[in-house]
C-alpha cells in the first residue's frame, strides 16, 4: 500500500488560514498510475483533506513517476502537522469540483464557492468585477496600465484564453496577449490562480520584449535599439467604499492604520550596505538610484521609511476586505503601492523621476501578485512566509528519480566544504548584499566572486553574474533533497525564475543558433559594465579569451537539468518550456538550421574547412561533434526535454550524435586530451554518455545504441585510468592556475566512480581506488583552501554531486552492460575526401528542399545586419 509522508512546518508566530500548496511528489516505478484513488490524510487528527494529484512524467511502463500535489491548509502558530498521502482501500466515486467556470462570449465567470470572479476575454484587466455575496469590491473594471517612455498608454488585448485546469483545489487560466506598442514586439503572459472555497487568488504576470537585439559587435549592452522603454508597469484597483486602510511594512512590523485615500509606499532601492552598486548602472553608464530604502507618504508628508519592505495592506470595505501581497517585493525594487482617490495602483514598475525602464530584446519579467477578497485581513499571513513541505530523504532514494542517490546517507567529506555556501560569511545570500544582487533583474542570480580573483586588493569588486554556469539550479535542488535544508529550496527557486526569465533569449527574430538561446556567465576576470546578464559589453577591449571581444548563446553554456527538476517539484511551467525551448535551440546549432543559405553557412563552417585541411595533408577529426562540454550539454539538453516531454524523437537524436562523436575502438592517443586548456571538458561528454546508458537502462532499452555508448565510455575510462593525474600535475601549463581546476577533479572522481558499475570485480576495484584518491586529493586541497568558497568551485562541487558516494567495492551495483552481447561497431571513422564531398552534397540537397524565399532573405538579413 502507497504511504507517502511529509510535514509542513509552520515556523512563524501567526495562524496561517488556506494555504495552498503545490507539491511535486515522486513515486517509485509501477507504484501507481492515473486510475489510482489517492487520498491525503492529516495523521496527527486523523482527518482526509481534499487534495488532487496530476501527473507530470511517467515511467516507461505508465505509472506516475512525478506527480503535483495540490491541497490548501490551515496550520496555527508555530505548528507542525504530520501528513501522508496514501493509496485508498476501495474506489471512491468521482468528485466534482467546488469551482465552476462559465465561458460567456465576452468573459468567463469563476464561482469559487467563496467569491465570484469576472475576467474580461479581449483586455487584460485582469477583473471586471469580484463579487463576494451580493457586494462588488470594485467600483468599476480593473486595469492594467503600461506607460510608455513617452507617457502614451498601451492597451494590453488579449489573443488567447484558456482554461487549463479545474480541480478539487484550484483553477488555473492562462492568458497571452500583446501590448499595443509601435513594434508589436510587446507581449505578456498571465496566469491567475483559483482556489475552492476561497476568496484569494493569484497572479503571474509577465511582460516580454519579444523582438531581437542589434548586439554590434557582438557586445549586448543596454541602449540596444530594439530594447523597450517604458515608465510604468501597474495594476489598478478602482476599490468600492471602504472604512479603513491598514498596512504592515515588514514581517515583524505591526499593523499601521493610515486614515488617507491617497497614500505612497516605494521601495526605490534595495536598502542594503552597498544599494548605489555598480550592477545599477543605465544605458548611459550611470546610477539612477537616488534613495536608500523605502519610504511611506500619507499625503505627501513622510510617515515611514527604511530599509526593506515586504508590505502586506488590507482595505476594510463595507461587508469585505481587500489584501494584497507582491512577492519579492524589495527585492525585485523598485516596487510601490499606491493609493488614490479610490484607486490602488499595485506598482510593479513605479513611476520613479528620471527612470526609464529598459526591457531588453528577447528579456521578460514575472511578478507575482495575491489578492485576497475575505473579511479577515489576516488571510494573506501565508504569502510573506511560504510553509515548506518535507518529504523525507529516504522516500526520493526509494523512488530513484536522482541520480546515483544512495539509500542511505553516507558521511561525506565533500559535503561540509559544500556547507558553506549556505552557512557561512561567504553564503550565496550573503554574497548578494557585495555587489547588490537586487532588482527585478537581478535577483535571483548568483554572484560571480571567483571573477575577482586576480583584482588588487583594495580594488572595487567587479560586476560579474554567473548565469546558472554549471547548472547551480540543479546543484541546489540535489542538497535540498539530499539534507532538507529549506535554504537550497528557496536558492534554487530563486535562480530558476531568473533564469526562466533574464538568462534565455526569448526571442524567433534573430540568428537561428542565438534564438532561445542561453547566455553565458559574464566575461572572465572583467567587469559587466552595462551588459547586465549578456556576456559581452562594448566597455571592455579585451577579453579572457584571446581575440575575442563579443559573441552570443552558444552551446558550451547550456544547462537544463536544474529546471527540469525545478519542473518536478514545483509545477512551475516555465521551467519545463525553458527546457524544451534550450534544446530546440540546440538542434538549431547543430543542425545549422533550415534553408539554403542556412545549410551552405552550415557546410562552409565545418566539412568544407575540414575537406580543405584533409587536402593540405593535415590531421583532422573524422567526428562530426567535437569531444567537448558542448556536445555533453547536447546530449543533456535532449534527455531532459525528452523526460519531461516523453517525445522520443529526443532519444533517437542521441542515438546519431554519439557514434558522430567517439567509437569504443578510438585510438585515444590522437585525440589530444593531453591538452588540458582545450580538451579538458571531455570529461563532461563522458559523464553525459554515462547518464544516456541510465535512461536506457530506466526504458529498458538495451539495444546497440546502449551497448555502443557504455563501451565507447569505460574505452575511454580505461584511457583516464592509465593516464589522467591531476590538472595541478601539470600547472605549467594552465593558463589561470586556481582551485577551479581542483574542484573540476570531481568529474574524473565520478568517472571512475560510475565504471566501477559497468566493469568486472578487478576493474571494479581499480576504478574505486582511483576514485578514491582523487576524492581524498580535493578534500585535503579545498578543506584548507582560501578559494573555498568560490561561486564556481562551489557550483561544480553542488552540480556533481552523488556518484562518487558510491566508489565503495562492497557496495558497487552491477549494471545491464555486463551481460553478454552480439552487436558488432565496425572500426571508428577514419577521414576522407570522398565522405567529406558526400555529406557536403548531401546538406546541401536537404537545404535546398527546405528553400523559401521568405526564410532565405530572413536568414540573409540576419547576417548583414
Amino acid at each position: 500500500m502507497l504511504k507517502v509522508p511529509f510535514t509542513i512546518d509552520n515556523l512563524d508566530n501567526c495562524i496561517k488560514t488556506q494555504e495552498p500548496f503545490h507539491l511535486g511528489v515522486p513515486f517509485p516505478k509501477s507504484h501507481i498510475n492515473q486510475s489510482s484513488n489517492t487520498i491525503l490524510v492529516d495523521t496527527d487528527n486523523q482527518r482526509v483533506i481534499t487534495a488532487n494529484l496530476e501527473p507530470l512524467a511517467n515511467w516507461p511502463d505508465g505509472s506516475i513517476k512525478w506527480g503535483m500535489l495540490s491541497f490548501c491548509l490551515d496550520s496555527a502558530a508555530k505548528e507542525s502537522t504530520r501528513l501522508e498521502l496514501q493509496e485508498a482501500s476501495s474506489s471512491t466515486s468521482p468528485q466534482s469540483s467546488p469551482i465552476k467556470v462559465h465561458d460567456y462570449s465576452d468573459h468567463l465567470e469563476v464561482n469559487t464557492g467563496a467569491a465570484c470572479f469576472n475576467i474580461n476575454k479581449h483586455t487584460f484587466a485582469p477583473f471586471t468585477q469580484v463579487l463576494v455575496g451580493k457586494t462588488n469590491t470594485l467600483r468599476q473594471t480593473a486595469q492594467l496600465r503600461l506607460l510608455s517612455s513617452g507617457e502614451q498608454p498601451l492597451p494590453a488585448h488579449i489573443t488567447d484564453i484558456e482554461i487549463q485546469d479545474i480541480n478539487l483545489v484550484s483553477c488555473n487560466i492562462a492568458i497571452n496577449g500583446y501590448f499595443n506598442a509601435p513594434d508589436g514586439d510587446i507581449k505578456f503572459i498571465a496566469t491567475l490562480w483559483f482556489y475552492a472555497n476561497s476568496a484569494t487568488t493569484k497572479i503571474d504576470f509577465t511582460i516580454w520584449n519579444t523582438g531581437a537585439a542589434k548586439h554590434p559587435g557582438g557586445c549586448w549592452d543596454l541602449g540596444d535599439p530594439g530594447s523597450f522603454l517604458f515608465d510604468e508597469l501597474a495594476l489598478i484597483l478602482p476599490l468600492a467604499k471602504y472604512q479603513t486602510t491598514q498596512l504592515k511594512t515588514h514581517q515583524k512590523a505591526t499593523w499601521q492604520e493610515i486614515n488617507s485615500e491617497n497614500f505612497t509606499l516605494l521601495q526605490s532601492s534595495s536598502g542594503g550596505q552597498n544599494w548605489q552598486s555598480a550592477i545599477h548602472k543605465d544605458s548611459s553608464n550611470h546610477i539612477s538610484i537616488s534613495e536608500h530604502g523605502y519610504y511611506l507618504k500619507v499625503d505627501g508628508t513622510l510617515f515611514d521609511q527604511g530599509s526593506r519592505s515586504s508590505p502586506l495592506l488590507n482595505i476594510l470595505q463595507n461587508n469585505t476586505s481587500m489584501s494584497i501581497y507582491v512577492e519579492n517585493f524589495w527585492q525585485n525594487f523598485p516596487k510601490g503601492l499606491k493609493l488614490s482617490d479610490g484607486d490602488l495602483h499595485l506598482q510593479l514598475f513605479p513611476r520613479v523621476e528620471k527612470i526609464d525602464y529598459e526591457l531588453q530584446p528577447g528579456e521578460r519579467k514575472t511578478h507575482t501578485i495575491h489578492l485576497d477578497f475575505s473579511e479577515s485581513r489576516e488571510a494573506l499571513n501565508w504569502a510573506r512566509s511560504k510553509s515548506t513541505p518535507i518529504i523525507p530523504r529516504q522516500w526520493y532514494a526509494q523512488c530513484d528519480v536522482f541520480p546515483s542517490m544512495t539509500k542511505s546517507i553516507i558521511n561525506d567529506s565533500l559535503r561540509p566544504i559544500i556547507h558553506t555556501s549556505i552557512d557561512s560569511k561567504q553564503s550565496f545570500f550573503n554574497k548578494r548584499e557585495i555587489i547588490d544582487e537586487y532588482g527585478w533583474r537581478n535577483f535571483g542570480d548568483l554572484y560571480a566572486d571567483h571573477e575577482n580573483y586576480y583584482q588588487k586588493p583594495g580594488e572595487q569588486p567587479f560586476v560579474s553574474h554567473y548565469n546558472n554556469q554549471y547548472d547551480a539550479v540543479y546543484g541546489f535542488a540535489r542538497q535540498y533533497i539530499e539534507t532538507g535544508d529549506t535554504r537550497w529550496l528557496e536558492l534554487m527557486d530563486d535562480l530558476a525564475k531568473h533564469v526562466c526569465d533574464i538568462d534565455i533569449y526569448h526571442t524567433t527574430h534573430d540568428k537561428i543558433e542565438f534564438n532561445g538561446g542561453m547566455f553565458w556567465h559574464t566575461d572572465h576576470y572583467l567587469d559587466a559594465h552595462t551588459c547586465t546578464h549578456r556576456t559581452f559589453s562594448k566597455y571592455n577591449s579585451t577579453s579572457s579569451t584571446p581575440g575575442q571581444t563579443g559573441g552570443g548563446p552558444a552551446s558550451e553554456h547550456c544547462y537544463s537539468t536544474g529546471l527540469m527538476y525545478h519542473f518536478f517539484m514545483t509545477g512551475y511551467k516555465p521551467s519545463k518550456e525553458a527546457v524544451l525551448k534550450l534544446a530546440n535551440w540546440m538542434i538549431h546549432i547543430h543542425d545549422g538550421g533550415q534553408g539554403l543559405l542556412a545549410s551552405i553557412n552550415s557546410t562552409k563552417n565545418r566539412e568544407l574547412k575540414k575537406l580543405i585541411n584533409l587536402a593540405k595533408g593535415q590531421e583532422i577529426n573524422p567526428y562530426h561533434f567535437p569531444l567537448s562540454r558542448g556536445t555533453g550539454n547536447y546530449i543533456n539538453v535532449l534527455l531532459d526535454a525528452f523526460l519531461v516531454s516523453n517525445d522520443v524523437m529526443h532519444i533517437r537524436r542521441i542515438e546519431t550524435i554519439i557514434p558522430n562523436t567517439l567509437h569504443p575502438f578510438d585510438d585515444i592517443n590522437k585525440r589530444n586530451l593531453g591538452d588540458i586548456e582545450e580538451t579538458w571538458s571531455y570529461t563532461i561528454l563522458l559523464q553525459s554518455l554515462a547518464r544516456f546508458a541510465q535512461v536506457k537502462e530506466e526504458l529498458n532499452s538495451l539495444d546497440k545504441h546502449y551497448y555502443y555508448a557504455c563501451s565507447a565510455f569505460c574505452h575511454y575510462a580505461e584511457w583516464m585510468l592509465a593516464h589522467e593525474q591531476t590538472y595541478f600535475s601539470r600547472v605549467d601549463i594552465l593558463e589561470f592556475p586556481n582551485h577551479t581546476w581542483v574542484a573540476q577533479e570531481i568529474r574524473k572522481l565520478n568517472i571512475f566512480s560510475i565504471a566501477a558499475q559497468y566493469s568486472d570485480k578487478h576493474m571494479q576495484q581499480r576504478f574505486n581506488e582511483r576514485a578514491n584518491e582523487f576524492r581524498e586529493y580535493i578534500t585535503k586541497t579545498l578543506e584548507n583552501s582560501p578559494e573555498k568558497h568560490y561561486t564556481r568551485i562551489q557550483v561544480i562541487l553542488l552540480q556533481n554531486y552523488g556518484p562518487h558516494l558510491r566508489c565503495n567495492n562492497d557496495k558497487t551495483e552491477t549494471k545491464p552492460f555486463m551481460q553478454k552481447h552480439n552487436y558488432e561497431f565496425g572500426q571508428p571513422q577514419k577521414p576522407s575526401i570522398l565522405n567529406l564531398i558526400k555529406l557536403i552534397a548531401k546538406r546541401l540537397v536537404k537545404g535546398l528542399s527546405q528553400f523559401s524565399w521568405q526564410q532565405e532573405k530572413h536568414w540573409l538579413r540576419k547576417r548583414l545586419g
